[in-house]
């Protein structure tokens, strides 16, 4: 720009643009609508013109890109809130009551929370991850890490008769909410790959 009038002029829009227009913007607020006083639209050529009006153009595009992008993650944040909301309150629960919940329930709870799950799914889940054993019996650091619970009976031997021990495995309030993370990351893996 060789006039040194139409350098200051298209100057001094570069300082509104970038002092309040863009400033306002990510603010969230409405720039205001005038142009800087010491703009005279009929001193500047079409080529500084073109500029200035390009730069507004790409700075409201720029607000309506961030708008729309802020929405969508809104959005998407209630939804996962909604879907997580019934499987909170079951687990805050337990975990208030210091109970835990048998297999074939925990399902029960993570179908609730949008997981789809069965109990027998569910166990072989857990020998998957190794939280239990082949047989059913949880590991030694899940009940320490608070995650599952063993419940020990005692039952008669159909063909003996005599007492035996048997344990169960159960999951606690922190296990649930740890599945659920686990399973629910997994199947929105396999959706994703369908």
């Amino acid at each position: 720009m060789k006039d040194l009038n139409t350098r200051a002029t298209v100057e001094g829009f570069q300082k509104w643009v970038f002092g309040e227009v863009l400033p306002s913007l990510r603010r969230g607020q409405i720039p205001t609508q005038r142009q800087p006083a010491e703009v005279d639209v009929t001193q500047v050529d079409r080529k500084a013109l073109a500029l200035m009006v390009i730069a507004e153009a790409e700075a409201r595009e720029a607000a309506e890109l961030r708008a729309d992008v802020a929405e969508t993650k809104a959005i998407e944040a209630t939804a996962k809130v909604a879907a997580l909301e019934p499987l909170a309150v079951i687990a805050q629960r337990m975990i208030a009551a210091g109970s835990d919940l048998a297999l074939g329930d925990a399902a029960k709870a993570l179908n609730r929370g949008g997981v789809i799950t069965g109990r027998n799914r569910l166990m072989a889940y857990l020998r998957q991850i190794k939280w239990v054993d082949r047989t059913g019996h949880p590991y030694q650091r899940e009940i320490e890490n608070g995650r599952l619970a063993a419940k020990v009976g005692v039952f008669d031997h159909p063909k003996t008769g005599e007492p035996e021990l048997s344990t169960t495995a159960r999951v606690t309030g922190k296990g649930l909410a740890e599945l659920h993370k686990r399973l629910m990351r997994e199947q929105q893996g396999t959706l994703a790959v369908r």
